[in-house]
């Protein structure tokens, strides 16, 4: 947006609410995937990238980390 403010203002005009609407079908989608994926996943042997991250999520104590679960979505 070129204006931020109008977002706020006029969310239907300026496209705003549409936009937010597209980011939760987004974003229900990738919950319902992870959802599947950690199904799946059997801790030390992964299949891909996705369970290689899930792995480190694992095993992170460290609450700085990003991969520490406290800084991931909420995907339970």
């Amino acid at each position: 947006m070129f204006v931020p403010i109008i977002g706020t203002i006029l969310p239907e005009i300026s496209g705003f609410n549409d936009k937010v609407a597209a980011f939760r079908e987004i974003d229900a989608f990738m919950k319902e995937k992870i959802s599947e994926k950690k199904g799946t996943w059997v801790k030390g042997q992964p299949r891909d990238l996705a369970d290689a991250y899930l792995d480190k999520i694992e095993d992170t104590t460290d609450v700085n980390s990003s991969f520490h679960i406290s800084s991931q979505f909420n995907y339970n």
